[in-house]
């Protein structure tokens, strides 16, 4: 079974050497104007190996962000599409760039996984949510997968306690 952390989905192991040029392509490439704050934003998002909660990014900035600004920005970005909102609960939120502009072959809709330990979010792109066969009259849009319990990490150290 692969560790999470070591071998992380394939999504989080193509790392892109010049990672600003890559989240620049993707603003002019949705449309969008390019600002500093937000390549920086996008930046760290593409360089996180899991989805970030808002007070995980502010810290990863450089600059201490204007929270207005900041939440504004990633409402923006899920709106165009440019990243992914993970609701975990009520109280937890994480977002992860949209890979399907680097990867082709990455499905915007796949299961995502919350440790109860360590509260990290996974994404599982490897996981695709499937389409349901609903009710006549009745048409899929999107769907959100989340799936609770505890990462190959925490199970790791849970049983060398």
């Amino acid at each position: 079974m692969e560790t999470v952390d070591c071998l992380p989905p394939k999504a989080f192991r193509n790392r892109h050497r010049n990672s600003t040029e890559t989240v620049t392509h993707i603003l002019k490439k949705k449309g969008v104007r390019v600002t500093q704050n937000r390549v920086d934003l996008l930046d760290i998002l593409n360089d996180a190996q899991h989805p970030l909660n808002q007070k995980d990014i502010e810290e990863r900035l450089s600059v201490k962000p204007d929270r207005v600004t900041l939440y504004r920005n990633l409402r923006f970005f899920v709106d165009h599409k440019i990243i992914h909102k993970i609701e975990v609960n009520d109280s937890l939120t994480s977002y992860s760039l949209n890979r399907t502009f680097i990867e082709e072959e990455h499905s915007e809709e796949h299961l995502h996984f919350y440790c109860s330990v360590c509260h990290k979010v996974i994404c599982m792109p490897q996981l695709s949510i499937k389409e349901y066969d609903l009710p006549e009259g009745f048409s899929q849009q999107s769907s959100k997968l989340i799936v609770n319990g505890i990462c190959n990490i925490c199970n790791e150290e849970k049983q060398e306690i």
